[in-house]
């Protein structure tokens, strides 16, 4: 019986710890995520075809800026989603 709940246990005991470390990885997606969407803003503000050089009023203007181009986002709207869905 000690056996069974020992391996119960160490069990519980991974997935736990498996869980952590996908959590903590999530959060290292997002951080890198924010900051490549604060540098496609900031390339979205400079580029010379954005005549006011205001920044975008909606992140879907960095997948299709309004004043033509291509997207400033390498894997367009898949980059505005979270690692969390």
């Amino acid at each position: 019986m000690m056996t069974r709940l020992s391996l119960v246990a160490v069990t519980l005991l991974a997935a736990f710890t498996f869980a952590a470390a996908d959590d903590k990885a999530d959060e290292q997606r997002a951080e890198l995520g924010s900051k490549g969407l604060l540098q496609a803003c900031e390339a979205y503000q400079n580029n010379p075809q954005n005549a006011t050089m205001a920044y975008p009023t909606i992140l879907t203007e960095l997948v299709k800026p309004p004043f033509g181009g291509t997207s400033f986002l390498r894997n367009g709207e898949k980059d505005l989603r979270d690692p969390w869905g």
